[in-house]
């Protein structure tokens, strides 16, 4: 067989039962079990949000912070009225061990689709405070 010629091979279609595609749709579905622990961390966050306080989730590796914390903002929806600014109640946005002041002001004015994203820090900082009280 030279490299132009290619060869198809066509497989018959497998019949599956109902049974096994029932099974198929459960399993690609996004399922979130609620753990106690989860509850408690999602608790803790609704708290912080309340008082109106930021707040940094540090644990161990694999621990299920991410996955936690997706489930809390899929939870927290977003809220906008007619003509008003949209109320964020939670911003998810992930800093590396690098990111100084300008690139955390930046990410989350980028993140809150702010369009002026340049000046100095103490410029952005007010920026950002400005757009939190309003979200």
């Amino acid at each position: 067989m030279t490299s132009s010629e290619t060869e198809i091979i066509v497989l018959p279609q497998r019949q599956i039962d109902s049974a096994t595609k029932g099974h198929i749709e459960r399993l690609q579905r996004h399922c979130i079990v609620e753990l106690e622990s989860v509850r408690q961390f999602h608790a803790w966050l609704d708290d912080k949000r309340h008082c109106r306080q930021a707040c940094r989730v540090i644990g161990d590796s694999r621990t299920g912070k991410t996955f936690a914390c997706n489930a809390y903002r899929l939870k927290s929806s977003l809220n906008q009225s007619n003509g008003d600014a949209p109320i964020i109640p939670v911003i998810y946005w992930h800093a590396t061990t690098e990111t100084g002041q300008r690139e955390l002001f930046v990410g989350l004015l980028e993140h809150l689709k702010y369009r002026i994203t340049n000046g100095t820090i103490s410029d952005l900082r007010e920026r950002v405070y400005r757009l939190l009280r309003t979200c």
